[in-house]
């Protein structure tokens, strides 16, 4: 059972507030069991719903049984058998060795390889858990890890992250949040949270919202591991999808589109990196491909594209780029004459380095010394205008724009709809 008072399990309150609060706000857009997880976690023992929360707040999805130690938790195997018999963690998971082996010390690896009558040179810990699964028989290799340490995985994520999403709007923030804004903290604003301004207005939009952080997740895994091509594949599922994204999804899909196609630009798979702009709404897709259209010959698609953006940009940078971009590919194709350098005069300014003071300190006391005053403000000194100026506005109750009571700003406030 826990021990000491309420304050200890403070973060298993904020966990199920999190839980009741999307219940109430999405209850008609959630499937039965998705609707009785919370109840579920609710009906838990105290010392059991701890121990949830706190794994599934860790890095996962594999714990040591001797790497759990928790001051409230008095009697943590008990707490385990709880979770188990109701199907909130599996002992010693039955997961493949790969996912297994890197949770063994460098002994216990050593142990494993001497039990199945192998011997390991003198390697790294990776360099061994690669041998291993190299010369081993994978099932000798489950069973061998799972004599010699015990591992738990905590169940049921899709609920929990499905939760997450809908509460937070996100998976970036956690109940962390919570906690401190109780604390003091952190103080956020007060605006109305309508359920009729939700983010998420069907089921539908609940899935496509799933399924983009999936495919996301999967092509920057592949792009960090330098894998291209499966990259390319998972960015197609996005440009390919038929029916199209929910709007809410559609620039989380525009992002990893531009994501994927620009390494693959700069590696010089044009007709890929074309298809994925093609797909793009967000600028600057239409902008790259118009430029890829014209390095590869295709000059006269590029000219209808750009004009295409000049009809209807969709930002002031489509505008600017339409204009100046078409101009240049007539001129390549003849049709307007070669443009007329113009040159303008510039005036160089020669600052003598300081040690004691900065660049921009150095350019004020340059143009102090001519009677030009100035300041340094970098951006901060205007976006604290713009917020006070027009906080009201920001702030407005709009669809989408307020998911949860922990936002320093509107979602969609770096969206091109704000």
């Amino acid at each position: 059972m826990p021990s000491g008072d309420g304050r200890s399990t403070y973060y298993v309150e904020s966990f199920q507030r999190i839980l009741a609060t999307v219940v109430s706000r999405y209850g008609d857009l959630l499937r039965p069991d998705e609707r009785a997880f919370a109840d579920d976690v609710r009906a838990l023992p105290l010392g059991a719903r701890c121990l949830y929360v706190r794994l599934v707040s860790r890095q996962g999805p594999y714990f040591r049984r001797d790497d759990l130690a928790y001051p409230e938790i008095s009697d943590l195997d008990q707490a385990l058998g709880e979770l188990a018999a109701r199907g909130f963690v599996e002992l010693d998971p039955s997961a493949a060795p790969a996912a297994l082996l890197p949770h063994c010390l460098r002994a216990e690896i050593e142990a494993i390889a001497r039990a199945l009558g192998h011997r390991t040179a003198r390697r790294t810990k990776a360099q061994s858990v690669e041998w291993l699964l190299s010369n081993c028989a994978a099932c000798d290799l489950g069973a061998a890890v799972r004599e010699r340490v015990r591992l738990i995985a905590p169940l049921r994520l899709e609920q929990v992250t499905l939760h997450r999403l809908l509460f937070f709007g996100n998976l970036r923030q956690d109940w962390t949040e919570l906690v401190l804004a109780d604390l003091g903290v952190w103080r956020y604003e007060s605006y109305p949270l309508r359920r009729d301004l939700r983010l998420f207005p069907t089921r539908a939009a609940i899935e496509d919202a799933l399924s983009i952080r999936r495919l996301a997740a999967l092509a920057r895994e592949r792009l960090a591991a330098g894998d291209a091509d499966r990259a390319f594949a998972a960015a197609l599922e996005v440009a390919r999808r038929d029916p199209p994204w929910d709007a809410g999804s559609r620039a989380r899909a525009d992002a990893l589109l531009l994501e994927v196609a620009r390494p693959l630009e700069r590696a010089g798979r044009v007709e890929e990196a074309i298809e994925l702009y093609g797909a793009a709404a967000a600028p600057p897709a239409r902008e790259r491909r118009a430029r890829l259209l014209a390095r590869v010959g295709r000059e006269r698609a590029a000219l209808a594209l750009c004009r295409e953006i000049a009809s209807s940009p969709r930002d002031e940078t489509e505008r600017w780029f339409a204009a100046r971009f078409e101009q240049r590919l007539r001129r390549g194709l003849g049709q307007l004459p070669p443009a007329r350098r113009r040159y303008r005069a510039t005036r160089p300014i020669r600052l003598r380095p300081d040690a004691e003071r900065t660049v921009e300190e150095l350019a004020l006391a340059h143009f102090a010394d001519q009677g030009r005053g100035g300041f340094h403000a970098e951006n901060w000194l205007w976006l604290a205008i713009y917020g006070l100026a027009f906080w009201d506005l920001v702030f407005a109750p709009v669809a989408g724009a307020f998911q949860h009571p922990f936002q320093d700003r509107p979602l969609d406030l770096y969206e091109p709809s704000f």
